[in-house]
């Protein structure tokens, strides 16, 4: 089971359409356990962390979803996941992880991958390149591994147009969309204290 410390908290934050966050309300001590969260309420880049059926997949996923995130190469992790995400996030199905979807900010106006070349700059960032080559990836993305199979029978996007009132011919999957759960998992994506491997989303922070 899980459980989380009195001493936390979440509240919307000071700051318009940022969503709510996680925030420490009294003194803690070094170490101390503030939440415990069970393994299968993990969201993964290919899924969740437990496999809950008997044919070994993982049945939160369909296989359409799951083939898309296989052509994205292994290590983009984080875009992996914002497919995850978008996909929750996007499905008016009823879902576990739908009050957490909820809390997430409408925009990431702080998140330097959404700063002008001029701006990067003008702040120093130590490497405007990385970020220009992120957003230049999206783009292929969206262009290349998800433009051939939008609003096909390949398209785990689509069975969503018109709960999410799309208009007839347009793309489900938008690069504004991708970008937006792109940075929802740049910012709230957890990774084990080694550092290696991929990253996770947890429904608390």
């Amino acid at each position: 089971g899980g459980s989380v410390s009195d001493a936390l908290q979440i509240r919307p934050s000071a700051f318009d359409n940022a969503g709510a966050g996680l925030f420490v309300k009294e003194a803690v001590k070094e170490g101390e356990v503030l939440a415990r969260v069970p393994e299968r309420f993990l969201m993964r880049p290919m899924g969740y962390g437990v496999v809950v059926d008997d044919s070994g997949e993982d049945p939160e996923v369909p296989d359409e979803l799951r083939d898309l995130i296989a052509k994205v190469p292994s290590q983009n992790w984080m875009l992996r996941l914002a497919l995850l995400v978008l996909y929750h996030q996007m499905n008016r199905t009823p879902h576990w992880y739908d009050d957490y979807l909820m809390t997430l900010p409408e925009s990431f106006p702080s998140i330097p991958m959404f700063f002008k070349q001029g701006d990067l700059k003008a702040l120093q960032h130590p490497n405007p390149n990385a970020i220009s080559h992120r957003l230049w990836f999206l783009q292929q993305m969206h262009r290349q591994i998800y433009g051939p199979i939008a609003n096909t029978h390949q398209d785990p996007f689509a069975p969503l147009a018109k709960e999410n009132d799309l208009a007839a011919g347009q793309k489900p999957l938008t690069l504004k969309s991708v970008a937006w759960a792109q940075a929802v998992v740049t910012s709230r994506s957890l990774r084990g204290s080694s550092g290696g491997g991929p990253g996770m989303m947890c429904p608390l922070l």
